[in-house]
């Protein structure tokens, strides 16, 4: 007979959107930094997570990067439990599974759907383990709870709340507009044992005087029958790493850079993988960034970057297709630097192979040619982190690797990085075309400072140290939140 689950000792919320994007990891982690200030226990948890962002645990386990983000917040470092079950997109219907932190295989879209108890079982006992070592879990949802298609089968928003008894509170984006119609409409749908699940509901991303939604709120709680627990406003100037590519929409081929700033440009891939990578590059006080997708000239620009792909192959035939090798063989002509990280470096090379077909039915490719290496695509799956000394400013940086490529140089090249008594990354005879297998590495200021002023000359400013971003974040959002009807919400009983 199946065994009992133990007793849980966390009291579980589970903050669950009206659709995706409205916010529900950032106030997730809001959330988590404000209930650790007021003293209690407690840790993320989002049963299915589908995302290119990801983060390697101290275990070598593989993780969405928003729950390792929410664990900080919570003070406590990212375990694999936190998010049981991640689908990294390598194609239009296709995902690579990663179930408590290890890749079991690829999975259509469809398969996934028809198995849903042997992944919730993975996501229960997840959660059970948490349970056991903390008072209060805060359960992140996926896309919209209102999904009535996919109820049957939902292991991430309502059907795991309903498993745990979790009270829910509902996140609504008024940014967006139809704000009213969100949140009645999601309920409107909902069959009724999952409505009575739902406790509270917050609005995000607030934009002028709050006090003019003063009739809103009232007609939403009169209609609703639910409490209105904060009105978040609208925040521009958060330094917290974002979930989903959808958010780098709004930074994806703006205007040319103008003017005497130094510029960076990033290709946005189709299947970009570990986009926070470069935050702290879009953070540079007198230094524009723009993530690239249309072809256009890389004049204006002082640096180029190749990010990480989930689908290397592929994502280097649209780059060929779209007229980028081209324009970024021009610009190494200009004389002036490129860096490729991950599946990056690995397109700057000759040749890539796929015996096997892991990424695709394509089983090579020639390299846009600029590095002489050819990499080799194998099951075995490289997750560590990583300390490394950049050879050239012996400044230390903290990194990790997420990779199935290994990359052989087919003549000599100087390294990057010292790992240990090994070496990592390549950098050409000239000094001017890099790459790297280390996501995070621009998160180290003292080696970003280093690679800026030896690629452009001069000293480069990082701007002022920033402060704690979790606090920070926690300071923006409690004056909105009304923590003690929050709290009389997670006594609630689902």
């Amino acid at each position: 007979m199946p065994q009992p689950p133990p007793k849980m000792l966390a009291q579980p919320i589970a903050l669950l959107g009206t659709g995706s994007d409205v916010g529900k990891s950032l106030l997730a982690t809001a959330l988590l930094r404000i209930l650790r200030q007021e003293g209690f226990a407690v840790a993320p948890f989002k049963a299915q997570n589908m995302s290119n962002n990801s983060h390697v645990t101290a275990q070598g386990l593989e993780m969405g990067r928003a729950q390792a983000v929410q664990a900080r917040a919570a003070g406590l470092e990212p375990e694999a439990n936190m998010n049981p079950i991640l689908l990294k997109p390598s194609g239009e219907q296709t995902s690579q599974i990663i179930l408590q932190g290890k890749v079991v295989g690829q999975l259509k879209a469809g398969d996934f759907l028809t198995h849903r108890h042997p992944f919730l079982k993975i996501a229960l006992e997840a959660y059970h383990d948490l349970a056991r070592r903390f008072e209060l879990i805060v359960i992140e949802g996926a896309g919209s709870l209102a999904e009535v298609n996919l109820r049957q089968r939902d292991i991430a928003n309502l059907g795991l709340a309903r498993e745990l008894k979790a009270p829910v509170v509902m996140i609504a984006d008024i940014d967006r507009g139809g704000v009213f119609a969100q949140i009645v409409g999601s309920l409107e749908v909902l069959e009724a044992a999952d409505r009575a699940l739902i406790k509270g509901i917050l609005i995000n991303r607030f934009r002028g005087d709050i006090a003019l939604f003063k009739e809103g709120k009232r007609w939403l709680e009169e209609r609703t029958g639910l409490p209105i627990l904060g009105i978040i406003p609208y925040f521009s100037d958060l330094r917290i790493p974002a979930e989903d590519a959808v958010t780098l929409d709004r930074l994806t081929d703006p205007p040319p850079p103008k003017g005497e700033k130094r510029a960076i440009a990033v290709l946005r891939l189709p299947r970009i993988s570990n986009f926070t990578d470069f935050d702290p590059l879009f953070n540079l006080p007198g230094v524009e960034c723009h993530y690239l997708s249309r072809p256009r000239s890389l004049t204006p620009y002082d640096l180029l970057i190749l990010p990480g792909s989930k689908a290397t192959l592929a994502d280097l035939a649209w780059l060929k297709k779209q007229g980028w090798a081209e324009l970024i063989l021009e610009f190494q002509a200009q004389k002036k630097p490129i860096f490729g990280i991950c599946g990056g470096l690995q397109m700057l090379g000759q040749e890539i192979l796929d015996p096997e077909g892991l990424e695709s039915t394509l089983h090579s490719a020639q390299g846009l040619g600029l590095l002489p290496l050819t990499t080799t695509l194998l099951p075995h799956k490289t997750l560590r982190q990583v300390r490394a000394k950049d050879l050239a400013s012996q400044s230390l940086l903290w990194g990790y690797e997420i990779h199935q490529g290994q990359s052989r140089c087919l003549r000599p090249l100087a390294p990057l990085f010292a790992v240990g008594s090994g070496a990592e990354g390549f950098v050409d005879a000239q000094g001017q075309v890099m790459g790297s297998y280390l996501h995070g590495l621009f998160e180290s200021a003292e080696f970003l400072q280093a690679l800026l002023r030896r690629l452009w000359g001069g000293t480069v400013d990082l701007g002022a140290p920033y402060p704690d971003p979790y606090d920070q974040l926690a300071d923006q959002v409690r004056p909105h939140l009304d923590l003690k009807a929050f709290k009389r919400v997670l006594q609630a009983q689902g």
